[in-house]
């Protein structure tokens, strides 16, 4: 079964304080396992609370890493851009939080799962089970094993979906259109192609400052630099601006393919590129 549906394991409600210590303790590797393995056993509801390999090692990290929020392999571990804004929304509060969640969560929906669209095509008749038979069809899923696997996919992600506020299970499935146009809307950040390209050479120079002889930068390296600089700024505004942006204006931008595959690349048609060179023009 080829399954399109992100593992996702860490409950919704339990991400804003995980992504909060991850930021908090990233300097302190043992300090950040021990803190998050102890919230989410206190947090859980089994009459065995989950181990420490299995709340840090099977639930938390890859969740993470499905919702790009760390990149790097365990302990050399970072928080993404994404991340590091979640929290700063989080702090603000719960709603400003739910919607730079749902944003993200949005996007790899539509790039992934498709679930969102999937309710669109099933409503009025949109639950659970209609979602998990229509992908179970969709995706092949024909034995016993494989089925409870996808329905306990679909029903973690769809957790997502319901904790940003983009459906709703009143009455069955229905989806909230003013919450997804807000959440599907990752250009209303009022940044020029101009601005995207001052910041990014302003960046590229600050990266490569100290080493003037490397010319080309890890493309994750500047993304988040630049995300970072950009209040409300995501990964994936930042991928489509780059997009847009290479080979325009004043500024000629060289890419440069990995030798191992890596991740926070930018992929284009069939390449996949991991480092990045500017130059004026």
């Amino acid at each position: 079964m080829n399954d399109p549906i992100p593992a996702v394991k860490l409950p919704p409600n339990l991400l804003p304080h995980v992504c909060q210590l991850f930021v908090k303790n990233l300097s302190k590797p043992d300090v950040l396992k021990s803190e998050i393995v102890a919230y989410i056993r206190s947090a859980s509801i089994r009459r065995n609370p989950p181990s420490e390999k299995n709340a840090f090692r099977a639930v938390t990290l890859p969740s993470l890493r499905h919702l790009g929020l760390i990149e790097g392999k365990w302990p050399d571990i970072h928080p993404t851009a994404d991340m590091v804004e979640l929290v700063r929304a989080f702090d603000e509060g719960s709603s400003q939080g739910k919607r730079i969640l749902g944003r993200i969560v949005a996007s790899l929906d539509m790039k992934g799962p498709g679930l969102i669209d999937s309710v669109k095509q099933i409503h009025p008749e949109a639950n659970t089970d209609n979602l998990v038979r229509l992908f179970a069809k969709k995706l092949g899923a024909s034995s016993e094993k494989e089925f409870r696997e996808l329905q306990d996919r679909t029903n973690r992600w769809i957790g997502y979906l319901r904790f940003v506020e983009i459906v709703s299970d009143t009455n069955g499935l229905k989806l909230n259109q003013t919450v997804l146009q807000l959440d599907i809307n990752r250009r209303a950040l009022s940044m020029s192609q101009q601005e995207f390209l001052q910041l990014l050479s302003q960046k590229y120079k600050e990266l490569r400052r100290g080493s003037p002889d490397i010319t080309y930068v890890p493309i994750p390296l500047i993304r988040d630099a630049v995300c970072l600089a950009k209040p409300g700024m995501l990964s994936d505004d930042f991928y489509e601006m780059l997009r847009e942006a290479k080979n325009r204006n004043h500024v000629r931008m060289l890419l440069s393919e990995p030798m191992t595959r890596q991740e926070g690349g930018l992929r284009l048609g069939d390449k996949y590129y991991y480092y990045i060179s500017l130059y004026e023009q």
